[in-house]
């Protein structure tokens, strides 16, 4: 008797820690679209707009988006030094 109380506090104990850590994980996934659709950088976020609880997303799926997003920002920022190294260019050759 003393141990299903104790076990079922313990569960409870851990629905609570789920469900804080899944508010956290939340907030968290809402500033990073935010941040990465302020810098134009276009975030492939699929997962974190998803109703699916994160845990049955799975590691892979979100390391993948989480990669993608990797190389989005990194092909934007090649763009934007690109531009920034054309100009420097431009403004060295005429002056």
């Amino acid at each position: 008797m003393l141990a299903n109380k104790d076990m079922d506090r313990d569960l409870r104990s851990m629905q609570k820690d789920e469900l804080s850590m899944r508010k956290v994980l939340e907030a968290q996934n809402k500033k990073l679209v935010l941040v990465s659709n302020q810098s134009g950088v276009s975030l492939s976020a699929q997962v974190l707009h998803d109703d699916a609880p994160p845990a049955e997303v799975g590691l892979q799926s979100c390391m993948g988006k989480f990669f993608e997003a990797m190389e989005s920002f990194a092909a934007a920022c090649t763009n934007a030094y690109k531009v920034l190294h054309l100009r420097s260019e431009g403004e060295t050759n005429s002056g």
